[in-house]
Formats: structure tokens, C-alpha cells, sequence
């Protein structure tokens, strides 16, 4: 009964879209129909609520209307905003022809069942919902395509031949009569309806957004279990050794998978064999928002060993790449000192290499005299270059952290790894050796917004960045769970009560321009701890959050008796 109810008499009648809707427009043509009419006389016929479904897929696709058209496994979601201000949503299974719509009038709190009539509700958004399958055969395809391009040049119907809409109604129509597209609706024309439930708590919310955007059925993302992720995402044939696999992240499993660790693996394994797979990633947000456990938790869902290098102010293009050190071959030979003794105490290692201290030794000084230690040819002394994570990472295919890159003092340090973060790429280490990057290697950037000394990262640096992420502090829900996961701490209801006032005390600084401190997920995590070992709520906080907030006792004070004070009677319970 379904296939005959959408084709119902009255809706042959119902008027046509612009600008078919002229009198001068001749519903039937005998000299165009599809490949699917075996009549013995052929004619294709114009069906409005048809051509208004297509019009609606078209006008969703190419943005000029409000909508959304997703995917749900193998169903289809439709959100369709009509003219009258009511919101349909659709949802379709095409391997039984199943349809529910639910229809929102405006202020859109409750909903009500879709009846087809000839009054507004003529089949639009059923048409709309069955359009996805109806693109996969080729005829419908390529005549949609004909349509849409018609109606982008916005030709009139006196300048062009518009023989693709007969066709698609026509095409429509027989691949429904036939059940190559199946179609099933109760009779008389009352669908069910999907229940209000289903769309509040997220049961339908499209897995992929095929086009334009959806307003009720925004997306939202389900926490996901860490046996659907953990080692699933896995892109190579490759096998590790048992030290490699010691590398890979083991997650705790209190730990929530954020949403960036699915997406940039997702993104990782579908892009993989293309000609440009993503391999270049940036996480940037406020401190404590689990950025490195967002890149830790990356690696674990790839399956990767995980490496991690951390940048400072003083950092150089040598730090990132590798430094040659002394090899000691015998307890007769002194230790001589690396690049980086070099950098933060000269005199310390100078003294290594002559046994004179002078506190006025330069850094030059100092490395005119590791090249002359270098330079002795008595044999008992050898040098051997050490990889960095990084670059351990590009030779072998893991996946590293590149922590705190904003925070370099000297700008060019990051540009001169472009090379290495460009596909086919490869860099000439201090050695002189050339390492090319290895295909499986995966580059995450984290960086935080809101420490004093951060800048903004090179514009080359970002362009080379495949996928860029905003990490936001996460909800306070998923704050108390990870913390008493964490810290082993039981008492719930506290910890909830404790994330409340350290949120407030988060605004109230960005309110006062408090700027020298810092009130994030690592300091309440330190307040429960110590509220774990004290039992004092108030004696613990002002050791941990408030002490944090401000090198300045008037700012701390202020913090107190505006955020502290005030929520101490719900800290403890009174």
C-alpha cells in the first residue's frame, strides 16, 4: 500500500514548483521518460511533491536553505525546514522501505505525527528522505546533476530545454512501482513517528553529515567504549618488537576517549592509501584540558608507539633534531658535556673538559673547546649521534608529541622542520645523514593559548597541519569522572562541588584580568588530592587552587571572598 500512497490520485494534482508551476508548462511529454518506462506508449509525467523533494535535496546541498541529510549506519536522517516554519524529521531504511517523521511547529517543544494532505504536508519531506538512494542509480544521477546546474545558472524555462525533470519523475515513479527503491507507509497516510525521546537523547543523531546542518539533531559525541577504539584504527601491515610495543599507550579505564583522538583516527586510516594521506595534527586549548592524553590516546587507537618531545624558550633547530655526545669507552676517559650542558651552565661544562671553572666562560667558548676534545686522535675518546623522539619517530613510523612549540623563544626553529612535516619529505641531520619520513609516522602539535610566554605558531607551520583542533575544558560531568579516576577518590557529590568552584574561579580571574596564575585541571586535581590526605576542604584550597591563582595576595584574597567564600557552605555540606 505504501508505494501507491505517495502516488495517491491528489497528488498528481497538487501544484508544481517554480518554475514549472506556469500554465504554460505541459505536464506530460510523450518524447521524454526513463530507462525504466517499458510502456507501449511512453510518457513521463511532472509530480510536484517529487520535483519539491529534489528542489529541497538540492537547496540543502548547495546551501541556500536550512536542512540537514545524513547518514545512520545504512539509514538515512533528513531534518527539512519547511516554508510554514514546521521542522520534519525523516528517517528511512532502504532495506525495508521503513519511514518515521515527526513534525516540530514552532517553539518546536512538541511533536506531532506527519499525515500526508493536499494541504502543506504533500510528501516533501518523504521524497527528501528517499532521495540519498535515489542518487545511486546513474541515470537519476546524471540527470540531477543536469537540474541542479539548470537551476544555478537560474535560466528560465523559455531559454533551455528541461527535460531532466520529467525524467526524474518519471524515474522516480517506476523504480518505486517496480520496488527497485522500496518504499513502505501506513495507510491512510499517517507515518509513524520517531519519539521524542529517540531525538532528545541523541538515538538518531547521524553518524556522517552528508550536507548542510542540522539544528535539532545536532551532533553530539557518545563517549566510546575503549574496546571499540583501542588498537581499531590500525593502518599498517607492520609487526613491532616487544620494546616497540612497550611504547604503545595502555589507557586507564576510567579514561574518556575525547572526541579529536576518534576524529584524527578516523581521519588517519580513511585517508590512508590516498594520494595525500593526513598525517599532521594540532591540538591547541587552555592547560589541563588533556591534550597529551588526547595524543597518547591517538597512538593507542592506531596502535603506534608513542613519543613525546617537550619544547622551551631556549629550544633550537639542533635540540629537535639530535645532538652528538661524548662515548665513554673506559673509566680512564672524563665525561664530556652535551649541547645541552653546554646551554644552561657553561662554566659546569667547561670544567668537565679542562678541570678549570671560570664563571665568565661564553657558550662559544665552551663549544670551541668540546670541538678540540672532539679532534684528539689518542684513541681514547669516540662520539656517537643520538636521535630525538622526533626524529626516531620519522625513521621508524611512530607516532609523536611535538609539546609546547608556541613557547620557542626564536620563530624559525619550527619552519625549519617543514621539510619534515611535508609528505615525501626527509631531513639532513647534524651528521650529515638524510632521514626520510617514514608513511606511518604521525606528527601531533599540542600547544597551550593561555600561558604568558606562548605565541602564535609560524603560518607555514599551521598550513602543513592536516587537522586543527580547539580542545575546550570539557564538562564538568566528564571533569569529576576523570579526576576520581584518577586520584582514587570516592567522594563524588565533593569532587563535583570542588570543579564548580574551581570553574568559577576560572571566570571570575578572566573577569578581574588576573593573569599571573593559573586555575585549571592540574590544580584541582592537587586540591582533591590533598583534600584526600588533609580532610580540609578550605585548608587544602588555599595550598593548591587559590595559592595558583595569583602571586599577589590582594588578587588572592579577592578569589576568596568572591568564589571561595561563597561556595564553602555547599563544599561542606551545611
Amino acid at each position: 500500500m505504501g508505494k501507491t500512497l505517495i502516488y495517491s490520485k491528489w497528488t498528481w494534482e497538487c501544484e508544481l514548483p517554480e518554475p514549472f508551476d506556469d500554465d504554460s508548462v505541459n505536464k506530460r511529454r510523450k518524447d521524454v521518460f526513463s530507462q525504466y518506462n517499458y510502456t507501449k506508449s511512453p510518457v513521463a509525467t511532472l509530480h510536484g511533491p517529487t520535483l519539491r523533494g529534489i528542489f529541497a535535496y538540492m537547496d540543502i546541498e548547495t546551501g541556500r536553505k536550512k536542512g540537514g541529510i545524513g547518514t545512520l549506519g545504512n539509514r538515512t536522517v533528513v531534518e527539512y525546514h519547511a516554508n510554514s516554519g514546521e521542522i520534519q524529521i525523516a528517517l528511512y531504511d532502504p532495506d525495508s522501505g521503513g519511514i518515521r517523521i515527526t513534525c516540530f511547529k514552532p517553539p518546536y517543544n512538541a511533536a506531532s505525527a506527519y499525515t500526508l494532505s493536499s494541504g502543506s504536508r504533500t510528501g516533501t519531506a518523504v521524497f527528501l528522505a528517499v532521495m540519498e538512494t535515489a542518487l545511486k542509480e546513474s541515470e537519476f544521477q546524471k540527470q540531477y546533476q543536469e537540474l541542479k546546474e539548470w537551476r544555478r545558472q537560474g535560466e528560465s524555462l523559455s531559454h533551455s530545454k528541461i527535460e531532466s525533470a520529467w525524467i526524474l519523475c518519471d524515474n522516480f515513479y517506476r523504480r518505486i512501482m517496480e520496488e527497485k527503491i522500496l518504499f513502505d507507509a501506513p495507510y491512510p497516510g499517517v507515518f509513524d513517528m520517531i519519539a521524542q525521546s529517540e531525538i532528545s537523547d541523541g538515538t538518531i543523531i547521524p553518524d556522517r553529515i552528508l550536507h548542510g546542518r542540522f539544528e535539532m539533531l545536532k551532533p553530539v559525541f557518545r563517549p566510546v567504549k575503549h574496546s571499540d577504539f583501542v588498537d581499531r584504527y590500525f593502518f599498517s601491515q607492520r609487526t613491532f618488537s616487544g620494546q616497540e610495543k612497550d611504547l604503545i599507550p595502555r589507557l586507564p579505564d576510567w579514561y574518556v576517549i575525547p572526541e579529536q583522538a576518534v576524529e584524527i583516527c578516523r581521519h588517519i586510516k580513511e585517508t590512508t592509501g590516498t594520494q595525500n594521506p593526513m598525517r599532521n595534527f594540532l591540538m591547541r586549548g587552555p592547560a589541563g584540558t588533556g591534550k597529551t592524553e588526547g595524543a597518547k590516546a591517538v597512538a593507542a587507537g592506531l596502535g603506534l608507539p608513542y613519543l613525546s618531545l617537550t619544547c622551551s624558550a631556549n629550544t633550537e633547530i639542533y635540540d629537535l633534531l639530535g645532538q652528538i655526545i661524548p662515548e665513554v669507552n673506559n673509566n680512564k676517559v672524563p665525561e664530556l658535556p652535551d649541547f645541552q650542558d653546554i646551554q644552561m651552565d657553561p662554566a659546569t661544562a667547561y670544567f668537565k673538559m679542562t678541570g678549570s671553572y671560570d664563571e665568565n666562560i661564553t657558550e662559544e667558548e665552551v663549544f670551541r673547546e668540546l670541538v678540540k676534545c672532539m679532534q684528539q686522535k689518542n684513541g681514547a675518546q669516540s662520539f656517537r649521534y643520538v636521535d630525538t623522539p622526533l626524529v626516531q619517530a620519522m625513521r621508524h613510523g611512530y607516532l609523536v608529541e611535538l609539546q609546547e612549540p608556541a613557547i620557542i623563544s626564536n620563530p624559525g626553529v619550527l619552519v625549519g622542520l617543514n621539510s619534515l612535516l611535508d609528505r615525501c619529505s626527509c631531513v639532513t641531520l647534524p651528521t650529515g645523514e638524510v632521514v626520510a619520513r617514514h608513511p606511518d609516522t604521525v606528527v601531533v602539535v599540542t600547544t597551550n593559548s593561555d600561558y604568558e610566554g606562548c605565541k602564535n605558531l609560524n603560518q607555514s607551520v599551521i598550513s602543513r597541519m592536516d587537522l586543527v583542533f580547539d580542545v575546550e575544558q570539557p564538562n564538568i560531568e566528564t571533569v569529576v569522572e576523570r579526576i576520581c579516576g584518577l586520584t582514587g577518590c570516592t567522594e563524588k557529590k565533593t569532587v563535583f562541588e570542588m570543579a564548580k568552584t574551581a570553574e568559577m574561579i576560572q571566570s571570575q580571574c578572566h573577569d578581574l584580568m588576573i593573569l599571573d596564575g593559573c586555575c585549571g585541571m592540574r590544580e584541582l586535581i592537587a586540591w582533591v588530592q590533598s583534600y584526600m590526605v588533609s580532610h580540609d576542604l578550605e585548608k587544602s584550597a588555599r595550598f593548591t587552587v587559590l595559592s595558583a591563582v595569583s602571586s599577589d595576595a590582594e588578587n588572592r584574597k579577592a578569589i576568596y571572598d568572591t568564589c571561595f567564600a561563597p561556595q564553602l557552605v555547599s563544599l561542606l555540606g551545611e
